[in-house]
């Protein structure tokens, strides 16, 4: 089977004035996949089609990385990428702007590839404008879209649902999507984060903080942002209580990570301040030199109370249950799936408005364009249970075994289903099973029989514009050569004449023409276009009316217009 993985660099940074410290988090997932890729696949040979000359260099530095010999990699050229993954069975794109791979499937022969791609979040117009395309654009049996979570999966049908309403109601037609939808998490590796999580950096941690032994540390990570990722107020107000219910018993809660945008640090600072009477609240950026390995160890018990609709899967949780670390976390979006409640840690229950109660929320976020801003109105209508989160952290403070004993089933969960040697053959086995798919499925032709566009947006000129000349070609039109051996020699000098040489008929043929007509004209004859055509056996009228066009452009041949 033959995958090929389409990589374009990422440019989430720039013209963003993002920091040092500021980590995206796509970004992050996609060169931990093309490492793991290179760590645990089964292939021995790995194909890429880069979306450009930086993203080849990039993949060059991420073998190196991992040790890969480059010349086990193979570069499909950009210039005609259908034709060279003529022999492709799958192509992954590891975001899910696979479109163009769509529509290019259409130019091949035969049944061509199957695609596939992961969605690493389902909020905000763009990604919804991306997945309305595989309702609308030429999908098939096998493609497939990845989605890290239940909850992702369900928010696509959820998604499709809706926009099939409309165009069901638009066309008076009714389409079901045959793209599958197959739940694969995402991966971490797991030993670099156990070797996050030895005595040592524990106490070298608690020590820089002044963390006493008998303190215990409700640990955060992660972004932090009211708008892009979880409200503080629920996780500052279940510590707080959890506190006075321990005490005399010493409790802080450690938020390390980086504020996005940094205006919002005051925020924090003043909301942490006005609630946080009895439990130490540490804030710790993420570019603090003092830990250039994070917090993990020095943490008892981790938390993230996450109530944004950004959220998709959740890697937090994961790494902190690597880390030994029951986690106390919303039961929310993909958290549920990594934590099984009162096992690992503790799932607190979520409430939120029913559906169909929020279409103000969208309009306003459709008028005005700003995400953060619809993130946040959106947020304010989902609240974490408070009472709830207290108990637990209440209930682990307390029981220094079960935090022990959560800790430990969940580091052994983390590392049998989450590390990237699990997830990546789950990939590959999936691989496997489209190409299976679409070999065996009837795929009919996705689009009208000549139909006169390569994808709706890039028609045949030639259809679009036919208004545009005062005539056009027709077989039964004349030819007649002017040019002399000097006068082609003379176009081929300039640059300007010879774009889309590859567009016309060989050079060989083209040849063949002139000599035919050199030989007619003589005879004082000038033969049809039909005539030259059949006379020299060219089947390819498309490029056979491009390159007479091409003569006549150049003044190398004049025409004689059928008559009637």
């Amino acid at each position: 089977m033959k995958t090929v993985i389409n990589y374009l660099k990422a440019q989430s940074g720039s013209g963003t004035g993002a920091g040092p410290s500021e980590i995206f988090g796509i970004d992050v997932a996609i060169t931990s996949f093309l490492k793991a890729l290179f760590r645990y696949s089964r292939a021995a040979e790995f194909f890429f089609f880069p979306g450009s000359d930086e993203s080849a260099e990039e993949l060059k530095n991420i073998a190196r990385s991992e040790r890969i010999d480059f010349s086990r990699c193979a570069l499909v050229p950009a210039a005609n990428p259908s034709y060279a993954m003529q022999d492709v069975d799958v192509v992954f794109r590891p975001d899910p702007n696979i479109g163009d791979h769509i529509w290019r499937r259409i130019q091949m022969q035969g049944k061509g590839y199957a695609v596939s791609t992961i969605v690493h979040t389902m909020s905000g117009e763009r990604i919804a404008d991306v997945t309305m395309q595989y309702l609308t654009a030429p999908t098939q049996a096998g493609d497939a879209i990845i989605c890290p979570s239940r909850a992702i999966r369900d928010s696509i049908k959820a998604l499709w649902e809706i926009q099939n309403d409309y165009l069901q109601h638009r066309f008076r037609g009714h389409f079901t999507c045959p793209v599958d939808l197959p739940v694969i998490p995402l991966g971490i590796h797991t030993q670099k984060f156990l070797g996050f999580a030895t005595p040592q950096h524990r106490a070298a941690q608690r020590a820089a903080l002044r963390i006493s032994d008998d303190e215990v540390v409700i640990l955060y990570v992660g972004r932090l942002s009211y708008a892009t990722k979880a409200h503080p107020i629920a996780l500052l107000k279940a510590a707080e209580l959890a506190a006075q219910k321990v005490a005399p018993k010493k409790v802080r809660l450690v938020m390390y990570g980086f504020f996005k945008p940094e205006l919002m640090e005051p925020e924090f600072h003043a909301l942490a301040n006005d609630i946080c009477k009895t439990v130490q609240v540490d804030f710790v950026l993420n570019n603090d030199q003092r830990f250039p390995d994070g917090l993990w160890a020095c943490g008892d018990i981790f938390s993230s109370l996450i109530d944004n609709i950004q959220e998709s899967f959740g890697f937090t949780p994961i790494e902190a249950m690597t880390c030994g670390l029951p986690a106390v976390v919303s039961d929310f979006d993909g958290y549920r799936d990594g934590v099984r409640d009162g096992v690992d840690g503790i799932l607190i229950p979520t409430i939120s408005i029913a559906p169909g109660n929020n279409l103000d929320v969208a309009t306003h976020y459709y008028n005005m364009r700003n995400y953060g801003d619809y993130l946040i109105r959106n947020n304010q209508t989902i609240a974490v249970d408070i009472d709830a989160a207290a108990a637990a952290f209440a209930l682990l403070i307390n029981d220094k075994e079960k935090r022990l004993a959560m800790g430990a089933s969940g580091r052994k969960r983390a590392t049998e289903n989450y590390d990237w040697k699990t997830i990546i053959p789950a990939y590959e086995d999936l691989w496997e099973e489209q190409a299976r798919k679409r070999k065996s499925a009837h795929v009919g032709n996705p689009v009208p029989n000549y139909w006169p566009a390569a994808h709706p947006a890039y028609p045949d000129p030639s259809n679009m514009f036919a208004g545009f000349p005062s005539q056009h070609l027709q077989p039964n039109d004349r030819l007649e050569i002017l040019a002399k051996t000097a006068d082609i020699e003379l176009i081929a000098r300039h640059r300007m004449n010879m774009f889309g040489m590859d567009m016309l008929l060989p050079e060989e043929t083209m040849s063949k023409i002139m000599g035919v007509l050199y030989h007619t004209t003589q005879e004082k004859k000038h033969p049809s276009l039909f005539e030259i055509q059949q006379g020299i056996g060219i089947d390819d009228t498309p490029r056979f009316m491009r390159t007479i066009t091409w003569f006549l452009k150049m003044g190398l041949m004049r025409l004689h217009r059928a008559q009637g």
